[in-house]
């Protein structure tokens, strides 16, 4: 299964504004990336629009699970990945998928994120 999901970068700037946002929608390791990759916009653009891919994904949406149980992660050389948590974690165990593909890019006023969920993990699509 694949979801994508855009989103205009200066609407997640303003609502990050907001403390309880971030708090909400982010756990305490993505605002520790955000804070350590310089505050960019556009990385917390990116992070929930990978939440949002990674949900249309298992194809559900967020239903029975929260923001903050899909976690974008990302690897040594920089490149997203998904952890699922909690109520999230079951329903992705149900897929029968076996590990998530994702990717973010952003370009001036949007940031975009796809998410493919693979149940062989060999590297053969």
């Amino acid at each position: 299964m694949v979801g994508i999901d855009i989103v205009q970068i200066n609407r997640i700037e303003q609502a990050a504004r907001k403390p309880a946002f971030l708090s909400r929608v982010f756990t305490d390791a993505e605002i520790g990336y955000y804070k350590t990759a310089g505050e960019r916009p556009e990385t917390l653009a990116g992070m929930y629009a990978l939440k949002e891919a990674a949900a249309k994904a298992l194809g559900t949406g967020f239903r029975d699970f929260n923001l903050k149980e899909i976690e974008v992660t990302h690897d040594g050389l920089g490149a997203p990945r998904v952890r699922f948590l909690g109520g999230a974690d079951g329903i992705f165990r149900l897929t029968g998928a076996k590990s998530a593909e994702c990717s973010i890019s952003h370009e001036r006023d949007y940031a975009v994120a796809v998410c493919f969920l693979r149940e062989d993990i060999s590297g053969k699509i």
